[in-house]
């Protein structure tokens, strides 16, 4: 599995763009701030898995 910058790039900022609609149409700005946070524990936990000894 490689890894591609520009592609992880393009998925972080559409993430965050998506995240700004959502919180602003549903007017609950901290929603944009959960969503990211969720994404923070998903990219940690797959850093978990692929770095050896990580427990």
């Amino acid at each position: 599995m490689g890894f591609d910058p520009d592609a992880v790039a393009w998925m972080l900022y559409s993430t965050w763009q998506g995240s700004m609609l959502v919180g602003k149409t549903r007017q609950r700005p901290e929603m944009v701030i959960e969503n990211l946070r969720q994404m923070r524990t998903y990219f940690q936990a797959i850093q978990a898995r692929l770095t050896p000894g990580a427990s």
